[in-house]
C-alpha cells in the first residue's frame, strides 16, 4: 500500500509539471505575431519557392542505342507504326513531340578489304547500327518504354537454318543397272520393295570408297512415298563430287559455288576476213546453289527457293581458231544445266534434285 501511495505521488507530480510546462508555452497577451510581421517573411519565402526548379521542367537529353540485329531504317519505320515520332539528322528536334528518335546517318568509311590496287581507305572508328533518342529526363519512364519495345518487338535476332548438300554424279547406265525402286509406306500398290542391305543415310557420307549403299527417303512426303536408290560407291558407277553445307539466316539468301576457271578464247579478225589476235577471258564451270530457306513459326518444315545451276566443259566439243592449218587457239563448249524450284520439307529432311 505504502508503495502504491508512492507511484500516486509520484504519476501526480508529473502531471503538474506538464501542465506548468503547457501554461508557461502559452504567448502572453499581446506579445504574439502580428500580421504586418508574417507578411514580410513569408512573401519572401513564397518567392524563394518559386525560383526553385521544379522536377516537372522539360529537360532534353539524348542516348545513343546500339541496333543488335536490324537495320537502323526498318527499326525507325517499325517504331512510327507504334506512335513515335521519326525525326530527321538534318532538322532540328522538335521538343513538344519527346520522344523523338533519328536514324544516325551511316559511315562511308566501312570497308576493312580494299581491292589489292587500291590504297588502303580510311577507317572510322564510330559505332554503326545506331538509334539516337531525345527525351525528358524529367520523364524516365519515355526512354524505359522505348527500350523495352526494341528489346521485346522491334530489335529481334532471325532463326538460323543449317543446310546441307550432297552432289552426286551417277551415269545413266548406272542408274538403268541400279534401279529406282519405289515403294509406298502402308499398303503398297504395285511391286515395290524394300532392301535391307546397309544402308548410307542422307548427309552422312564418310567415306565415299567404301562399300555401303545410299539410301534416300522422303518420309512423309508426297503421302508417305518412300524413294529409295542403292549407289554402290566403290565400283565407280557413283561419285560423290561435293558435300557443301553453309548456316543462312532465316529468309536471307545463301549461296554455295563450287567450280573452276575455264579459258575462253576470243577471236579478232581485221578487214577482209584476216586474222588479228586472240584474247581469253574466263568463265566458270561447276556447282553454284542458291538457297533461301524459310522456317515455319513452329520450325516444324522449311519452305525454300532453290536454284541449282550445273556447268561443265563438253568433252571433244571445243571450237578452233585457224590461222590456215594451224590451230591458234581453242574455245570449250560449255554445257549449261540448271533448275529453279520452290520447295517446302519437313524440318531434317532430304530434298532431291535430279537430272543435272
Amino acid at each position: 500500500m505504502k508503495g502504491m501511495n508512492k507511484n500516486k505521488t509520484l504519476i501526480m507530480a508529473a502531471l503538474w509539471v506538464a501542465l506548468a510546462g503547457t501554461l508557461l508555452a502559452q504567448p502572453l497577451p499581446g506579445t504574439g505575431p502580428t500580421r504586418s510581421s508574417i507578411k514580410p517573411w513569408l512573401k519572401n519565402a513564397l518567392g524563394e519557392l518559386a525560383a526553385l526548379k521544379t522536377t516537372n521542367d522539360l529537360k532534353v537529353v539524348s542516348k545513343r542505342i546500339t541496333l543488335s540485329y536490324i537495320d537502323p531504317t526498318r527499326a525507325t519505320q517499325l517504331l512510327a507504326l507504334h506512335g513515335y515520332t521519326i525525326g530527321k539528322a538534318e532538322e532540328p528536334v522538335d521538343h513538344t513531340k519527346l520522344p523523338v528518335v533519328i536514324s544516325l546517318p551511316g559511315t562511308t568509311f566501312h570497308e576493312t578489304i580494299p581491292k589489292p590496287e587500291d590504297k588502303f581507305p580510311q577507317t572510322e572508328t564510330d559505332p554503326m547500327n545506331e538509334l539516337i533518342v531525345f527525351h525528358n529526363e524529367n520523364e524516365p519512364e519515355q526512354l524505359s518504354r522505348l527500350l523495352d519495345l526494341l528489346k521485346r518487338d522491334v530489335d529481334k535476332s532471325a532463326r538460323q537454318i543449317i543446310i546441307e548438300a550432297m552432289i552426286l554424279e551417277i551415269s545413266s547406265t548406272a542408274l538403268e543397272e541400279m534401279g529406282v525402286k519405289w515403294a509406298r509406306s502402308g499398303n503398297p500398290t504395285g511391286s515395290g520393295f524394300t532392301d535391307k542391305t546397309s544402308t548410307l543415310t542422307f548427309g552422312t557420307l564418310k567415306y565415299p570408297s567404301a562399300d555401303e549403299a545410299l539410301n534416300l527417303a522422303t518420309s512423309g512426303v508426297f503421302h508417305g512415298l518412300n524413294a529409295q536408290i542403292k549407289v554402290l560407291v566403290r565400283e565407280g558407277k557413283a561419285e560423290v563430287l561435293s558435300r557443301p553445307s553453309v548456316l543462312a539466316l532465316n529468309n536471307r539468301m545463301a549461296f554455295i559455288n563450287v567450280s573452276k576457271e575455264i579459258p575462253v578464247a576470243n577471236t579478232t579478225y581485221a578487214p577482209g576476213n584476216n586474222y588479228q589476235r586472240t584474247s581469253f577471258e574466263m568463265k566458270k564451270a561447276g556447282i553454284t546453289l542458291a538457297v533461301r530457306p524459310r522456317a515455319s513459326a513452329d520450325g516444324r518444315e522449311v519452305s525454300m527457293q532453290i536454284n541449282a545451276k550445273v556447268t561443265a566443259q563438253v568433252p571433244n566439243e571445243d571450237v578452233e581458231v585457224k590461222q590456215g592449218a594451224n590451230v591458234v587457239a581453242k574455245s570449250p563448249t560449255i554445257s549449261v544445266r540448271e533448275v529453279k524450284t520452290t520447295a517446302r520439307v519437313a524440318n531434317n529432311t532430304p530434298f532431291i534434285i535430279g537430272g543435272l
